[in-house]
Parts: structure tokens; sequence; C-alpha cells
């Protein structure tokens, strides 16, 4: 997933269902565990047959949708999470369903999905995440007031991130603050400037 390597990291842990069965929790945690080696073909067999067990828990849809992002099937993805969302909404899901949204070209859910996130959670450990992503979604609808907005808030959470440097230099470029614009360019270690970075240096 490229740039989205690490954000499982921040993402905070799936919030703890109640009343599972003990066989059922055992395939989830099973599966949870397997995710994390990358092994997502055999954990989503395990989430099958967790599913047939008991039907229609959030966990199990969530953990689902987390194997297809990684797999990069987006849109199996996306019906996942929101299927999470159906029976209980975190805003841990909403993220997940944003970012395979926004990775499928639909930048309007993502767009819903990331401040949905934002809205029921207070300061969620994630927040830099739905920033940068809010600000990658308004950059490419051209909003550039609303992308700057959020990129800046981004970057104050995360100042070493170079991705959002270059994003936020980007949107200055499109509203004409071209000197801001270069010294932020200008603060990037040479390794993460690449040729798009050289054309607005240019």
């Amino acid at each position: 997933m490229g740039l989205f390597d690490d954000i499982t990291d921040r993402v905070e842990g799936f919030f703890d269902e109640v009343f599972i069965p003990e066989d059922v929790r055992r395939l989830l945690d099973r599966a949870d565990r397997l995710i994390e080696r990358g092994d997502h073909e055999q954990a989503l067999r395990l989430l099958g047959r967790a599913s047939d067990r008991h039907p229609g828990l959030a966990r199990t849809q969530h953990l689902a949708g987390l194997c297809h992002l990684y797999r990069d099937e987006y849109d199996q993805a996306r019906d996942r999470f929101e299927k999470a969302i159906e029976r209980r909404e975190e805003p841990a899901s909403h993220f997940y369903a944003g970012l395979a949204a926004e990775q499928s070209g639909d930048l309007q859910s993502a767009r819903v999905h990331y401040n949905r996130a934002l809205a029921t959670s207070v300061a969620p450990p994630f927040e830099f995440d739905l920033r940068f992503g809010l600000g990658r979604v308004y950059l490419q609808e051209e909003r550039f007031d609303k992308a700057e907005r959020e990129l800046r808030k981004a970057r104050r959470l995360a100042s070493d991130a170079h991705e959002v440097t270059v994003a936020l230099a980007r949107v200055l470029f499109e509203r004409d603050a071209f000197e801001e614009s270069r010294e932020l360019l200008d603060s990037l270690d040479s390794t993460h400037v690449d040729a798009d970075v050289h054309v607005l240096l240019g």
C-alpha cells in the first residue's frame, strides 16, 4: 500500500464486542494475527468461518475489510467496512472505508467517511491520517482553500511527514503562494524530492 504501510500502527485498536462465543473469538484473534503477518487469504477463510458461526459481528466485517484493503481490493474493502459501520459505528471503520474509497477514486465517499471519523472521535490517535486524507481529497477536487486548511493541520500533527509538506506545497502553488511553496520544498531532504517536486521548484 506504499504511502499507507505504517497507518495501522496509529489507528486505535478495534472496539471490544461482548457476548461473542469463545470459539468465534478465537477465530477472530487468529485472523487478527494472520493479518499482522500478511497472510490475508488465510485470515479471510477464518473470518468466513467466524461469520458462518456468528453472523452480524462488526469486528468480523472490519477485519475482512482490512484483508481486502491490503490486497488492493478497494471496492470489496469499502463494502466490508461499511457493513461494519452499519452494525456499529466506529471511527476506525470510517477511516479505512474512506481510505478504500479514496484509492478507488470515489472522492465524495472518502470525504464523507473521513469527516465522519473525525466527528465520532475526540482527538483520535490517527487524526494526522484523517487530516492528510482530507487534504489529499480536497486537493484532487481542486478545493484548494479546504485542502490547505487540512494539510496545515496535518503538518502541525507531524511536521516531519514529507508527503504532507509536498502536498501543502502543491496547494500553495495552486493558490499562487509561490514563495511559501518554494520554502517548503527547499526544506525537504533531497531523498524526498521526486521528479514532480523538481517541476514545482522550476
